[in-house]
């Protein structure tokens, strides 16, 4: 899985049970993945806080996959 930087202590071991999960049942054969995710967690009520994310994907393309959805959505308002 992909992070940068450390993610909260606490959250370190569920996200990572988590993202193995996701990545098992979406990519059954780990030597031809199909889809990419990312998890991003906050804690409520501090939004500008610390957002801490894992993925199976590289950060440029959960960005890039990011942007497309904002804009998509944002275009539905």
């Amino acid at each position: 899985m992909s992070t940068d930087g450390p993610i909260k202590r606490e959250l370190k071991g569920p996200m990572n049970i988590i993202a193995d999960a996701i990545d098992g049942f979406l990519n059954s054969d780990a030597n031809n993945k199909k889809y990419g995710f990312a998890i991003l967690t906050m804690e409520f009520g501090d939004p500008e806080g610390t957002v801490n994310y894992i993925s199976n994907a590289t950060r440029k393309d959960v960005i890039d996959m990011m942007k497309a959805f904002i804009k998509r959505n944002e275009e539905k308002q």
